[in-house]
């Protein structure tokens, strides 16, 4: 009884794949044959025939094939990535508001404020989870994965040329701006003119086109990465 309890305490005390590996060589007397197949049947292991088994050796969740290993589709809550998001997230909504006031009555006020909050903008939408009750859920895209990284700097340099034309764009239409119609600067009750609505409209249209451009571009690095 005492080697049948010793026998039973060492099998307790290594793992599924060890039990199984162990299983599998054989050459062990009939009692501890006995004591082990009762301590796989305890766990609800079935014994694997040896021409079955692959290897013994545990996989880590990253070792996975991708793209299961693909970070970016990993949903395991991290909370230095999220106070990321979050801290981008209010400064372009809680943030843009002042930033306006205080810089429009400058020259190149507008322009300037429009920067920020654009860059904001493409940041946030760009690698944050998005989604809404009618439209696709769009996957986040995760600064450390290995598809990601070497897009980075192509990015940046797109970027940095939708700014320009952003740039261009709102100096052109404010040079334009007088010579349009008293109808386009008429205030309706809250303060706002169509030329502002145009605007606007003009900005989003941008910086939808560059969030579309640059998820396409990171989305392509993830299929590439994979082949």
């Amino acid at each position: 009884m005492a080697d049948r309890k010793t026998l039973d305490e060492y099998y307790k005390a290594h793992t599924d794949q060890e039990l199984l590996k162990l299983r599998a060589e054989g050459g062990f007397t009939a009692e501890a044959k006995q004591v082990l197949d009762k301590e796989l049947a305890r766990r609800n292991i079935s014994a694997i025939p040896i021409p079955e088994i692959a290897s013994f050796e545990p996989q880590p969740h990253l070792a996975w094939q991708w793209p299961y290993s693909d970070p970016c589709r990993d949903r395991t809550f991290s909370p230095p990535r999220f106070a990321l998001m979050a801290t981008i997230f209010l400064c372009l909504i809680v943030g843009s508001v002042p930033l306006f006031l205080l810089l429009t009555s400058k020259p190149y006020g507008l322009q300037e404020a429009s920067i920020i909050s654009y860059t904001l903008f493409e940041l946030f939408f760009t690698f944050a989870r998005t989604g809404s009750r009618g439209g696709p859920d769009l996957p986040p895209f995760k600064f450390k994965c290995p598809a990601v990284r070497p897009q980075i700097p192509r990015l940046l340099w797109r970027h940095a040329g939708f700014l320009v034309a952003l740039f261009a764009l709102q100096t052109a239409m404010l040079a334009a701006r007088t010579y349009l119609p008293e109808w386009w600067n008429m205030k309706d009750r809250k303060g706002a003119t169509p030329f502002d609505l145009v605007l606007v409209l003009v900005c989003f249209g941008l910086g939808y086109a560059q969030v579309f451009t640059s998820r396409s571009l990171l989305d392509r690095a993830h299929r590439e990465f994979a082949a």
